[in-house]
This record gives C-alpha cells, structure tokens and sequence, in this order.
C-alpha cells in the first residue's frame, strides 16, 4: 500500500514539475529558487543501498540477422566490436567501484558471438566477479559453429545461454547435443521479432 502511495505522490510531483517549467521563465529568480529547493529536498531522501547490481555489455553493434523492429538497430549498424583491452580496463574500473559486487552481467548486441574475443570476455568477468550470473542473448544460430573452448568457457564459468525465439531454422539437435556434453544452460525466450533475411 505504501509502495502504492509513493508511485501516485511521485507521479503528482513529476506533472507539477513538468508544468513549472512551462509557466516560469528558466532565468527567473523563482525559478532558480525552486531548482535550490528541489535540490535540498532531494539530497534529504535516504537512497537505499543497491543490493542487485546489474551489468549490460554490448559487445557487438552488428548482427548476422536483419529483423524488423531490431532494438538494437543492427539492420542499420556498421560492422563494430568491442575493443577487448579498453573492455578489461573498463570491467576493472566497474568491479572496483562495485567492490566485485555485480549480481548479472549480460552480453548483448547486435549478437555477441560474432565477437572474436567473446569466450575470453566471458572468463574475464568470470575471475573478476565469481558470484556473478553470467549469460548472453542470442539469436541461436551461430550456436553449432562456436568451438569446443567457447564451450568449455561457458560451462567453467557457469554461463547462461539465453536464446531470442525468432522464426527461423535453428539446429535443436546440435544445441541440445552441445547442452548436455558440456552442461551449459540454455534458456528460450524473449525476441519474436520478424527475421527479413
């Protein structure tokens, strides 16, 4: 109920805020007094303390499919990659910062097994947070071609495989084979996009 309480108060308060701004010009005295006030007011909130931390990493800007109503815009995009060192700095920088701390960390794209560093990637994170849930979204069908490393990455390291249900021909043999050798997890879902190429 409280929660209830809080969504209407704040949803009130953002309407209010929005029709401020019209209404009083921005080089006003009253409006640079309210923008103090609502500074003051904010900084008095108690935040509580993130205990899910969560990490999206696109690894990839392009995609080996061209569906309609791509999120991501990878019809559109350039071939581009994830530099693999600035991608180390940046993942020691952020597991510093969060004391090791993420929950998740997912790849995303474009699809990420188009990256060649991709399996090391995924180790990377691995050893800087072991408690972390690690997984990436794909569409499925450069699955039957990652070797047998990639593979064992992914199982050393516990890494969910989740697939985006897109209408096309995947091989549910060679995935389900490549399941059970190597323990991987894969997850179906999401995606239901229409798949042009």
């Amino acid at each position: 109920m409280k929660r209830q309480k809080d969504v209407y108060v704040n949803r009130i308060l953002f309407f209010i805020r929005k029709k401020i701004v019209l209404l009083i010009p921005e080089d006003s005295t009253l409006f640079r007094y309210l923008s103090i006030l609502g500074m003051r007011l904010n900084s008095v909130k108690k935040h509580k303390k993130r205990e899910i931390m969560k990490l999206d990493i696109p690894v990839v800007e392009h995609c080996n499919l061209c569906c309609k109503g791509c999120t991501a815009f990878s019809p559109l995009a350039e071939e581009e990659f994830l530099d693999y060192e600035q991608y180390c700095v940046d993942m020691h920088k952020m597991a510093e910062l969060t004391n090791h701390c993420f929950s998740h960390i997912t790849y995303t794209g474009g699809e990420p097994l188009l990256h060649p560093q991709f399996g090391e990637m995924l180790k990377f994170a691995y050893d800087l947070c072991p408690t972390a849930e690690i997984s990436f979204m794909t569409n499925g069908v450069l699955i039957p071609q990652q070797r047998d490393e990639f593979w064992k990455t992914c199982s050393d390291c516990g890494v969910k495989v989740r697939i985006s249900k897109y209408p096309i021909k995947l091989d549910h043999k060679k995935i389900a084979e490549i399941e059970k050798r190597w323990g991987v997890i894969f997850e179906w879902g999401g995606g239901g996009q229409r798949c042009t190429c």
